[in-house]
């Protein structure tokens, strides 16, 4: 046991480490230092424009950046548990609350189920890799809506982007809810579960959105 541990805090330092020396590098002016021709190459695989990794850069330097960026994370939130219509079918307030709730219960269940070594340390890495990923997404695509901040006509945060991380979603929340309840409960627990989910996904068909498009 104590030998997984050390393999999942390494892990776990690996990864922080490789995040924070690739930021370090982007803003400290590696990206810049490129040759033109290289950064145009690697423009068409992970950026619209050129000069857009520039932009990111230089918007999370300006005055603001943090109130602008967290605006655009809760914006991504609400969209992606749900916002149709292009963004002007909402739930209500409190119910985007009480997602965000849930989802800082469930990180740390997860968080729980590392620390307590509940699980075989390959068990815990890859639920940690799960969660990075996760971050990882979420922070990118953050990243994309912030390189827009200087248009007439900012492009809306959505949480569609967030959908190529849903499996990783899925097995951080599922995981760390499952971590508040007994061992021997939580075969139990998991239809409850299931119904309610399938209830809430008929209340927004039937009450939300059929009403709006075809009421």
């Amino acid at each position: 046991a104590r030998s997984g541990g050390r393999a999942v805090a390494v892990w776990v330092a690996l990864a922080l480490g490789l995040m924070l020396g690739a930021a370090a590098w982007f803003l400290g002016g590696g990206w810049a230092a490129l040759p033109s021709s290289t950064r145009w190459d690697l423009t068409q695989y992970f950026f619209n424009e050129p000069d857009q990794a520039l932009r990111i850069a230089a918007y999370l330097r300006a005055p603001g950046a943090g109130s602008a960026i967290a605006e655009y994370a809760w914006r991504v939130h609400e969209s992606f548990w749900g916002s149709f219509g292009w963004q002007v079918l909402e739930y209500p307030r409190w119910l985007y609350v009480l997602f965000a709730a849930l989802g800082v219960v469930a990180v740390v269940g997860a968080g729980r189920r590392v620390v307590r070594r509940e699980a075989p340390a390959a068990a815990r890495a890859a639920l940690l890799t799960y969660a990075a990923s996760v971050v990882i997404t979420a922070a990118a695509a953050i990243a994309f809506f912030v390189a827009y901040l200087d248009m007439p006509y900012p492009v809306p945060p959505q949480g569609r982007y967030l959908f190529v991380a849903i499996l990783p979603i899925a097995v951080v929340f599922t995981a760390g809810m499952s971590a508040w309840i007994p061992p021997r409960r939580r075969a139990r627990a998991l239809l409850p579960f299931v119904a309610l989910l399938l209830t809430f996904d008929l209340v927004t068909l039937l009450g939300v959105v059929l009403p709006f498009f075809y009421g």
